[in-house]
């Protein structure tokens, strides 16, 4: 494992990329300094008067050429270059206000070139005593601002700049059905003519989907997958796809730091929507996967009070640089009205994890305890790094971390099977069956149909079971089986077999904890893929071993003449199954006593009982139907 763990480190913290994490344009403030035999002096620190001494006999016309390329910031940020030819008779006196007034002779021809290459922001107010020759008309005592009409380009490695704004490095695309990223429309803010270009429909609500972290630099498929569901489901809605790959394609912890800054360029064109689209903030649903949840929130930060974005959905939000952080540093509830996240690959006790573990929104959902996924093989590692090098990390840890992108995809395709969280302090209480009540909403619905409430900062998170591959539901039942004569806490391994009125599931393998609330109860949890109906039956067959919790329990079993002999067989009473699904209460008792006794590797069958179904339990399966339709609609 530590070698696992070594791969993994290795992968995190080097990529592909290089450079700064920030990619800035900086205005700069300067004055331009020109040798000493210039016509002007431009950048003096102290007001300085100097009277001039001129040689008596000085040609009676000096032409000097004094061209000077000083780029201007204009709302096009374009140079502007203004030639002046000045015919100066004997001393003259030319106060020029840049920084100081300084009177200068120019007894010399001296053609001045200074090309800078750093865009210089200048407001130089100049006025001239001599006649002046030139082809541009220069006021005195007016900043030389030319505004300049130039055509701006927007493609997906370029930072844009628009006119008056902030530069942004990220570029947008709508969605149309159908389409592959290179024939998407990008949309360019702060350009209004983009919108009628692109066939944006500002009375429309819209989903924008935010990638993360990239090591080759590529739009991933699952981006399309999920664009193109959005489309079916909602039909009328504009879906966005946000594109920063200039910053993510980094080693991860400049990527990381990067994510702040494209919140920013998110924000920004939020606001610009906002005035140019009249786009109501409550309509707006950001989507976020890995780094991009995290980019989500910081684009929803920008936003407080009463102006907050509807919606953000983080899909297992990145964990390293942003696990234990602060809100403001992270994801939050925060951010926007209604905050879900799906955490599918969060650090466990046998694999760090690139998801977040902590809880980040207002609903949390830990699919298989948010760790390792059904499908996923860690052993499939050593193939893959075998086959591929470092590359065959990431190709292992996809399949987990991108599970949270498919659950939220299946979530708006199989609309009819969905998906169930169950609020619970913690995955291994899960895992012993104690959690699937559903009374005070604490079940919601995992994906796109969330329904939508505002838990505590100290809420649980919902956890369930899903299945390997499309679609993800399954079937949660708490198997409950009441012993007469064991009292001491053990861990009993069964085989459970359920037989209902749709079809069977066999040979399920079940470890039954003791519940704490009754000494001689002892529940587990089954996950079924298929629907088996109304249960009729149920088979058990025990391995024949128990796992004392106490360990001293199991010195003195061990020990003792007979305690192999003891404990092979259990007697058992009656066993509950409810249903988490449709919350009903099944009994089931023995098929010839009151009292069946369980041998080791022998199958015993239980059959319902005569008052299995209670009138309140058929109640708690009609509110929880209601509930699967009683979603917020999010527009």
């Amino acid at each position: 494992m530590r070698v696992l763990s070594a791969l993994f480190l290795m992968c995190v913290f080097t990529g592909s990329g290089s450079g700064d994490s920030n990619i800035t344009e900086t205005a700069v403030e300067t004055a331009v300094e020109t040798p000493a035999e210039t016509a002007a002096e431009t950048a003096v620190k102290t007001p300085v008067e100097t009277p001039v001494e001129t040689p008596a006999k000085t040609p009676a016309k000096t032409p000097v050429k004094t061209t000077v390329e000083t780029p201007v910031e204009t709302p096009a940020k374009t140079p502007v270059e203004t030639p002046v030819e000045t015919p100066v008779e004997t001393p003259v006196e030319t106060p020029v206000k840049t920084t100081v007034e300084t009177p200068v002779e120019t007894p010399v021809e001296t053609p001045v070139e200074t090309p800078v290459e750093t865009p210089v922001e200048t407001a130089v107010k100049t006025p001239v005593e001599t006649p002046v020759k030139t082809p541009v008309e220069t006021p005195s005592e007016t900043p030389s601002e030319t505004p300049v009409e130039t055509p701006v380009e927007t493609p997906s490695e370029t930072p844009v700049e628009t006119p008056g704004k902030t530069l942004m490095k990220s570029s947008f695309h709508l969605y149309a059905a159908g389409s592959v990223f290179e024939e998407t429309c990008a949309l360019v803010p702060f350009r209004s003519e983009s919108l009628q270009r692109c066939g944006y429909n500002t009375s429309l609500p819209l989903v924008l989907i935010i990638h993360g972290w990239t090591m080759n630099g590529l739009m991933e498929q699952w981006i399309f997958n999920l664009a193109s569901a959005l489309k079916v489901r909602l039909q009328q809605v504009n879906v966005l796809i946000s594109d920063w790959r200039i910053l993510a394609l980094r080693p991860y912890p400049i990527a990381a730091k990067n994510s702040r800054q494209v919140g920013r360029d998110v924000a920004a064109l939020l606001r610009w929507l906002e005035e140019a689209g009249h786009l109501s903030l409550d309509r707006v649903h950001l989507i976020g996967y890995s780094l991009g949840a995290h980019v989500a929130g910081f684009a929803g930060s920008h936003f407080r009070g009463r102006r907050k974005v509807g919606r953000i959905t983080g899909l297992d939000p990145a964990g390293p640089h942003f696990e234990g952080l602060p809100a403001f540093d992270r994801l939050s509830p925060d951010d926007a009205q209604f905050v879900d996240a799906i955490h599918t690959f969060t650090k466990s006790s046998f694999m760090p994890g690139v998801g977040i573990k902590q809880s980040v929104a207002h609903v949390d959902f830990y699919p298989n305890g948010g760790t390792f996924q059904p499908g996923c093989k860690m052993l499939d590692i050593y193939s893959n790094v075998f086959q591929y090098g470092l590359q065959g990390v990431p190709k292992t840890i996809k399949c987990a971390h991108e599970r949270a992108v498919k659950l939220f995809t299946d979530s708006l395709v199989n609309t009819s099977q969905p998906i169930i969280g169950y609020r619970c302090r913690d995955d291994s209480t899960f895992n012993k069956g104690l959690c699937l009540d559903c009374k005070q909403m604490r079940c919601n619905t995992l994906g796109y149909d969330v329904r939508h409430e505002r838990a505590g900062r100290n809420a649980r998170g919902l956890y369930l079971k899903s299945g390997p591959e499309a679609p993800y539901r399954v079937f949660h039942y708490q198997i409950r089986v009441q012993l007469t004569d064991l009292m001491e806490p053990v861990e009993i391994s069964l085989l459970v077999s359920l037989i209902g009125t749709r079809g069977l599931t066999r040979d399920l393998p079940v470890t039954l904890y003791q519940d704490s609330s009754s000494p001689k109860a002892f529940t587990s949890l089954a996950a079924v893929a298929a629907d088996l109906g109304h249960l009729t039956s149920i088979r058990l067959v025990w391995k024949g071993e128990l796992v004392w919790s106490n360990w001293m329990r199991r010195v003195r079993n061990i020990m003792s003449w007979n305690g192999p002999d003891q404990d092979r067989e259990l007697s058992v009473w009656r066993i509950r199954i409810k249903s988490g699904e449709s919350q009903e209460k099944m009994w089931f008792c023995g098929v010839s006593a009151k009292v069946t006794l369980l041998k080791a590797s022998e199958e015993q069958e239980f059959r319902r009982c005569r008052s299995s179904s209670t009138a309140s339990a058929q109640r708690t399966e009609t509110d929880m139907k209601t509930h699967s339709h009683s979603t917020q609609s999010f527009y």
